[in-house]
């Protein structure tokens, strides 16, 4: 019989969040996630893999894709809300527009759609990203103590 550690998952039971927790980041300002994504990847640690995603559209297809095929869905999204800054004639301009066609896809293929958080500078978008459906949104200034917070629960 394999011996464990006090306080430490039992040789049968799982850990809570996977090894790697997949986060999807839909954000139009690729020069603000490059820079965000160098910090969360060093706040948050080895245990997150980050994917940006410019455009809603992009991020849609995807989860589509993944539906089809039975593949692994992230754990996390973070939405920005306004998405048609830095790309011309945008799908979806707002990421209100986005989680709703996330929702109503997860309904089409009965999967259950992961946790979506707002990240935005304005109170006024934020309530619109909850009133989508994100569980809460985070200025885009404390997303790291977000990932420092998730980090720790791993």
């Amino acid at each position: 019989m394999p011996e464990t550690k006090p306080g430490g998952p039992g040789p049968e039971e799982k850990e809570l969040l996977p090894e790697r927790t997949s986060v999807w980041i839909v954000d139009d300002n690729a020069e603000h996630i490059n820079s965000l994504l160098r910090a969360l990847k060093y706040s948050a640690g080895e245990g997150f893999q980050f994917t940006h995603y410019q455009e809603g559209e992009q991020a849609i297809e995807e989860f589509q894709k993944l539906a089809e095929e039975q593949g692994l869905m992230p754990t996390l999204i973070l939405m920005d809300y306004k998405l048609d800054d830095r790309v011309e004639n945008p799908k979806y301009r707002t990421g209100d527009e986005v989680i709703k066609a996330l929702q109503n896809l997860a309904q089409e293929t009965n999967l259950t759609l992961p946790e979506i958080i707002g990240i935005s500078g304005d109170d006024k978008f934020s309530k619109k990203l909850i009133e989508a459906g994100a569980v809460k949104a985070v200025d885009k200034l404390k997303i790291f103590a977000l990932f420092k917070e998730l980090a720790g629960q791993k």
